[in-house]
């Protein structure tokens, strides 16, 4: 999921990721998908700030179906800590 960061973080003028992304999303989606909502919620924690906006387009451009990331409860969050 790494290879994601470049995509998802905070100013990223990265327009879709790439293809190490998308294998990655598949391996957790079909392993442990709830780690995303953990990861993502975190991620201000570990000093990563995610385009949450951008990261919910992840699935769609990487043409995955998983739970919409809406079931992560992001509401929990300010938008300064994202």
């Amino acid at each position: 999921m790494a290879t994601c960061l470049s995509f998802v973080t905070i100013g990223s003028q990265v327009d879709k990721p790439d293809a190490l992304c998308c294998s990655g999303l598949k391996k957790v989606l079909d392993t442990k998908a709830e780690c995303l909502c953990v990861g993502l919620k975190k991620s201000a924690s570990m000093g990563i700030k995610v385009n949450i906006t951008k990261a919910a387009t992840l699935l769609a451009v990487c043409k995955l179906d998983a739970p919409p990331t809406t079931a992560c409860s992001f509401e929990i969050f300010s938008s300064s800590s994202l």
